[in-house]
């Protein structure tokens, strides 16, 4: 029930701005039982000028989350969260939303010419061709962190594959990507073929340690060593370092 109808990493998020909201309450004193839209909305002002730059104690954030408690566990004690003093806490503003700045089609192009000239290590290869497939198919960083490898589908002129599950769609989404690149020429392979080669030796190598591991992530860490014990998925800061390096040796 807690989990129907969101993920598991923003319930986790839900459930610390309910602490964090709860610890604020009893600090100040205030009986929830008793609790109106003053009271809350004055446990809220507490808790983002205590937790200043945590985004679980964000005014539309931690709301979301108890919004989301009395929905699942039916909270009779609470005050209406939807209208009077709470309406506009959600507000949005109708100006243009600013968005994360595009990536070049000339630094594409750079991870192109480097995953088929192969210059770089295994791990920055992958790297590099997970940069790509990402693009190409549209993909969030999170949705990329649900695909399995034997989903990988491939013939002459399209990759197919399923996430299987994404902030959209928690039943899944499919998405493909075309086989043809900057640098695809007739009769020759292109960097989708040169990255999913790549995956394909790396997956044999799991498989003979551990026969039945099936990886579900496409941003990954290499280390050096065993494959199976070297291999874990990149978080999104790690992803955003590496890509930063990536953006400065382009230049």
């Amino acid at each position: 029930m807690l989990l129907h109808g969101i993920s598991d990493t923003t319930a986790l998020r839900y459930l610390r701005s309910i602490q964090l909201f709860l610890e604020t309450c009893d600090q100040l004193h205030y009986d929830l039982s008793a609790l109106t839209q003053t009271l809350l909305l004055d446990s809220l002002l507490a808790m983002h000028k205590a937790y200043s730059g945590q985004s679980v104690a964000f005014f539309g954030n931690t709301l979301k989350a108890i919004r989301w408690l009395h929905k699942c566990v039916t909270l009779q004690s609470l005050p209406d969260l939807y209208s009077g003093l709470l309406s506009s806490v959600l507000f949005r503003s109708k100006r243009e939303r600013r968005e994360s700045v595009p990536l070049p089609y000339a630094f594409l192009v750079y991870l192109e010419t480097r995953l088929l000239e192969r210059n770089g290590s295994r791990g920055e290869l992958l790297f590099y061709g997970s940069v790509l497939l990402a693009c190409w198919s549209s993909l969030r960083f999170s949705d990329a962190q649900h695909v399995k490898w034997s989903s990988l589908l491939l013939d002459h002129h399209i990759m197919r594959a399923q996430a299987y599950r994404t902030k959209t769609s928690q039943q899944g989404m499919p998405f493909g990507a075309i086989t043809g690149g900057f640098y695809r020429r007739e009769g020759a392979c292109g960097w989708l073929f040169a990255f999913l080669h790549m995956i394909d030796s790396l997956f044999a190598d799991l498989r003979a340690a551990l026969p039945t591991v099936d990886p579900d992530f496409l941003f990954f860490s290499l280390e050096a060593g065993s494959p199976g014990e070297g291999l874990a998925p990149a978080s999104y800061a790690q992803a955003l370092r590496q890509l930063r390096d990536c953006l400065t040796e382009w230049g």
